[in-house]
């Protein structure tokens, strides 16, 4: 029998998050930082149809925020989730009809995104992120209590040396050059958007919040559509699996909704929340009852020759393993593959869900405001 309590809680919760992020005000202008673009590649201004894939010279991000399929080549192949804290921006581009590469003499220059100060400046090879710049810009976060915007430049092969700790820095001034220091192999920007919390400890956010969705639309738009596929695996657990068009996977939060005749539940998956919790920021299941599951995404392959052609490095617990992607529809096209399996594992009885006769509303948002709904 169903409870008339547990649906009406749900609604309850429902309405409140919904109210939460309908806070976060669409801002089709972006947040009017009028950052500048740290790689001032030519594609900037394509005119490339963001509905097909990008060619292997008509791309410019290699990594998202968020969760993401790793594979470390230099740790003997190892394959793993990882939630990534930045944009990762790749050392193949051509900027002023120049094409620049991973060749060490061919590097090409980092460019300042805004005014304001030096914070630090770590000229060194090792650590995590290698040769790295952190700016204090001027501009303050409209959402975040008017919090100061930083923005992290790392894996540098070489910084200007007019580049110090505490100087002045100007939009458009030269950082420093692309390179592949610290625990890396691969030639590429990794670029992080900081707020500071507290008086040492910083918290990324999507770095795509300083852009506006009109700007390079063929790289990085606002969400306009997505489709997600309901797969059952038994009464006690349900995958779901989301296919997002290549350029608009800028994703603040996934809402899911589960109603059933013996239970009702609301998950909310924040991903800039789960970034600021390093306790939990490399699990795969941050939130209770779900796990996630990132496959491999490439902008200039569709999702089907992506996962297919790495089948043998994706892990056996992974969902694609018992239910493989078919050579049709989304799946031919250049989108980003997330398994959510929402399960009752280490939950009471009062927040399990049948999931075999559930009802699932799922809500995807995205950093400018726009939210989607499907129901399955």
């Amino acid at each position: 029998m169903n409870s008339p309590r547990k649906f009406f809680r749900a609604a309850v919760a429902l309405y409140f998050i919904t109210l939460i992020h309908a806070c976060n005000c669409h801002y089709a202008d972006g947040m009017g930082y009028d950052f500048l673009w740290p790689v001032q590649a030519d594609l900037l201004t394509s005119d490339v149809s963001p509905s097909i894939c990008p060619s292997p010279n008509q791309y410019y991000f290699i990594s998202l925020f968020g969760p993401r399929f790793k594979r470390v080549e230099y740790m003997g192949g190892v394959s793993y989730y990882d939630f990534h804290q930045g944009e990762d921006i790749t050392a193949n581009v051509t900027i002023d009809g120049h094409r620049y590469s991973s060749d060490p003499t061919n590097f090409y220059p980092l460019l300042c995104a805004c005014n304001g100060m030096v914070d630090e400046v770590i000229d060194e090879d090792s650590g995590e992120q290698g040769r790295t710049v952190r700016i204090r810009c001027k501009q303050k976060f409209r959402e975040f209590e008017d919090d100061t915007i930083y923005i992290k430049y790392s894996h540098l092969s070489e910084i200007n040396p007019n580049v110090t700790a505490y100087s002045s820095i100007t939009k458009a001034d030269t950082i420093g050059f692309v390179g592949a220091s610290g625990n890396t192999t691969l030639v590429h920007l990794h670029f992080s958007v900081q707020r500071k919390i507290g008086p040492s400890h910083f918290d990324n956010v999507h770095p795509m919040r300083l852009y506006r969705p009109t700007d390079a639309p063929h790289i990085s738009t606002e969400l306009t559509d997505f489709s997600v596929e309901r797969l059952p695996i038994n009464e006690g657990s349900v995958v779901l699996r989301f296919a997002i068009p290549h350029n608009q996977v800028n994703i603040r939060s996934i809402l899911l909704v589960f109603n059933s005749h013996c239970g009702a539940r609301v998950s909310l998956i924040d991903f800039e929340k789960i970034s600021a919790g390093y306790a939990t920021r490399d699990n795969p299941s941050p939130v209770e009852g779900l796990t996630l599951f990132p496959y491999r995404f490439i902008r200039s392959k569709n999702a089907y020759a992506t996962i297919t052609e790495e089948f043998d490095q994706i892990p056996a617990n992974y969902p694609i393993q018992i239910f493989p992607i078919t050579q049709s529809g989304v799946y031919n096209e250049c989108r980003y593959i997330l398994d959510i399996k929402c399960h009752n594992e280490s939950l009471d009885m009062a927040a399990s869900v049948n999931f075999a006769d559930a009802r699932i509303n799922v809500m995807l948002y995205d950093i400018w405001g726009n939210m989607i709904e499907r129901e399955l």
